[in-house]
């Protein structure tokens, strides 16, 4: 009974709480300012570590149909997903293939919290 009401009376604080913060970003234009910009800058472009990554994959997969690369940490570059799409991972397992993009970008990885890594064959080679 005492966690129901606890949690019961956390989730109206959070609301309440909400709603003043929304007030108070609505009546501020500077805020709004700064949270647009910031929002801009985190999801227009790819972020000098998705571009150092592309190209690592990039040169070892030339013939490549597709090479994705998001930085899925929120922008600071620690968590990366990839996903290669390859001729060259034609008979291979996915544990082989995974190991081919891993090798290409094992000195980006050093410097990673961790990387998420998917790969195919494309349709027109199987």
């Amino acid at each position: 009974f005492v966690e129901i009401q606890f949690i019961v009376y956390s989730r109206i604080f959070f609301v309440q709480l909400a709603k003043g913060f929304s007030s108070y970003i609505s009546g501020n234009r500077t805020i709004q300012s700064s949270i647009l910009q910031t929002i801009r800058r985190s999801s227009s472009t790819n972020t000098n570590a998705e571009q150092i990554i592309q190209q690592a994959l990039a040169s070892r997969f030339p013939k490549a149909a597709t090479i994705e690369v998001r930085d899925v940490s929120g922008g600071c570059g620690a968590m990366f997903e990839v996903f290669v799409e390859a001729d060259e991972f034609k008979g291979l397992n996915t544990l082989k293939q995974h190991k081919l993009v891993t090798n290409t970008l094992k000195d980006q990885i050093r410097e990673m919290h961790g990387v998420r890594i998917h790969t195919a064959v494309p349709p027109t080679s199987k």
